[in-house]
């Protein structure tokens, strides 16, 4: 009975360790900052930028790696930090059940591989989401459900509300 406990200890153990690491060791490669700062900006590009009235991002899938959106972190390229400075007046979290390996505008594989269902087996998610895109899709919406919740929360006890105060007016 000793060996199993120690056994099940040992296998738990590694199965922890493995969903903080993996997701990580996934992440690392796909979300790149490629240009790190300062950035280089020329006039040009400034004074459009400085004419543009609304500006949008309508692909954030920051909700697939368990982002905390109100911090700024070393890996992450998107934040609601970031999204302030640049101005950024509406972003869409995009929940994202399915990419396909080789799918792009060249052309399709018929035979792709889903890239998506390696981060939900290495963030031990619910089996049902491994390989059904439409669990995923329900997984996702119930994250951004959470995570406004808790964005609520957060404006609520004043902390959002005071970034914003002392950034936008």
């Amino acid at each position: 009975m000793k060996e199993l406990i120690i056994v099940l200890g040992i296998i738990a153990l590694f199965y922890f360790t493995a969903t903080q690491i993996v997701p990580l060791y996934i992440e690392a490669p796909r979300n790149l900052v490629k240009s790190p700062q300062p950035y280089s900006v020329s006039k040009e590009a400034e004074t459009v930028y400085d004419r543009v009235n609304f500006i949008s991002d309508l692909h954030w899938d920051a909700l697939l790696w368990e982002k905390n959106l109100t911090l700024t972190g070393s890996r992450e390229q998107v934040s609601f930090l970031r999204g302030c400075q640049a101005n950024v007046a509406l972003e869409i979290l995009a929940i994202v059940p399915q990419s396909l390996s080789g799918h792009n505008m060249q052309g399709k594989s018929s035979d792709a591989f889903n890239n998506i269902a390696t981060p939900s087996i290495a963030k031990a998610e619910s089996l049902a989401n491994w390989f059904r895109p439409i669990n995923r899709t329900l997984a996702g919406s119930e994250k951004l459900a959470d995570f406004t919740e808790l964005e609520i929360k957060a404006i609520m006890g004043g902390n959002l509300k005071r970034f914003f105060l002392q950034n936008h007016l």
